[in-house]
This record gives structure tokens, sequence and C-alpha cells, in this order.
């Protein structure tokens, strides 16, 4: 018998590149329970069968069909495992990359307080936060909610205490009309007054000496709306 017969050009080629005086004498992996039969392979020659993962035959024989759907089966079983691996990467870079175009689109504030100085302060503190941006101000509810339209603001500063519409009667129209704005509610003296932030759809409640570049940030990482 040929040392090369019946196998693949490819196979074969990979076993005229050694030396034809070394190799193994391999059982017919045919499953047939009748066959006896052996094959020589160069040692490069049963590499090959053995990364390709094909069955060693003699010439004239055929794999077992039991044998041969098994084999398939845990074929496939590793291409499929292999597909879910793939997906699951994907699915990983997927979020890896919203969370990165997430990163770098800016919240758009609107600052609404009655008191000109704190409103200069709370613009400060914006312009220092990484991910937000001053695009309006306000001294009233009212007007808060008249610029609403035209600003579409991403996040909201209100303050609680102001003349006319306050904070508390602003925010429920904000959330009405805007539902997916971050409310976030300030005062001098929030000990003083009990909310309920999620009955007026606010997102916190800070006092004005807790408000600063980084804790706006993390309030506005954390409840910025998901797509």
């Amino acid at each position: 018998m040929s040392p090369s017969e019946g196998l693949d050009p490819e196979i074969e080629s990979a076993g005229d590149a050694t030396d034809q005086a070394s190799g193994v004498q391999v059982r017919c992996e045919c499953g047939s329970p009748d066959c006896l039969e052996t094959v020589f392979l160069t040692s490069a020659a049963h590499e090959a069968l053995r990364r390709t993962n094909r069955p060693v035959l003699a010439p004239g024989h055929q794999l077992d069909r039991i044998r041969e759907a098994r084999r398939s089966a845990a074929a496939s079983g590793e291409d499929a495992r292999a597909l879910r691996s793939q997906a699951v990467q994907q699915q990983r870079r997927t979020g890896r990359n919203i969370a990165a175009a997430r990163s770098q689109v800016r919240g758009r504030v609107l600052v609404v307080d009655d008191s000109e100085t704190f409103r200069r302060v709370a613009a400060s503190v914006v312009s220092e936060a990484p991910s937000l941006r001053l695009i309006g101000v306000a001294a009233s509810g009212e007007e808060a909610i008249r610029l609403l339209p035209e600003l579409k603001p991403d996040l909201v500063l209100l303050d609680v205490h102001m003349p006319g519409l306050g904070g508390l009667g602003t925010a429920p129209v904000i959330r009405r009309e805007s539902s997916s704005t971050v409310i976030v509610l300030v005062s001098a003296d929030p000990g003083s007054i009990a909310v309920d932030l999620p009955s007026i759809g606010a997102a916190a409640f800070l006092s004005k000496v807790e408000l600063s570049p980084r804790r706006l940030e993390e309030l506005w990482l954390t409840h910025v709306p998901r797509a």
C-alpha cells in the first residue's frame, strides 16, 4: 500500500516534504467493527490530518454513518460556541463604543435661580464639568418653562425658593413638557423642606454649598437618558 494512497492532495503534499521512511502506522478510523486495516502516514501527513480533525481511512473505506454524524455534531457544537463567543465580544465592543460616544456628548444645562450671584456661580460650575455645557439661565420658573421649547435642555439646575413659581411647582411642568430632561433641585437650606423627588420628576436635591463640577458630573452620568 502506498504511504499516501487515498489522501487528499493537501495532506499528501505535507507528506512529500518529509522523509518517507519517517512516519507512523495508524489504524483505519472508519468505525467498522470488522476493520483491522492500518494506514502508513508520514509524520507531517499525520499532523496535517489531526489539525483538520479529519479521520484516517484505508483505501476504499468510508466513515461509519453514526460516527460521522457524531463527528459532525461535535464540529457544529464547536462552531456554535465560536459564534456565541464572537457575538459576546461584538456586544462588548458595541457597549464600549456607545459608552465612548455618550461620554463625548455634552449635556445642555439650563440654570434657574432668582439670584444673579448664584446664576454666575452655577454657570462657572457647569463650565468646569467636562460632560456639560451651559446653554441658558432663567430668573424664575415661569421663564424657564418659556425657554424649554427653544433651549431643549438635557439638565435643569432648579432653585426651590423663587418668587412666583418656585422649583417645586416648576419641576412637574418641566417633566411633563420634556420627559427626558434631568432635573436637579438646589436650595440654600435643603433641610428645611421635605421633598418627594419621584413625585415631581426630580433626580436629586442638593444644597447650594454642595454644588461642584464633580458632583454635577456624577449626577449627569448617573441619570443621563439611555438610548
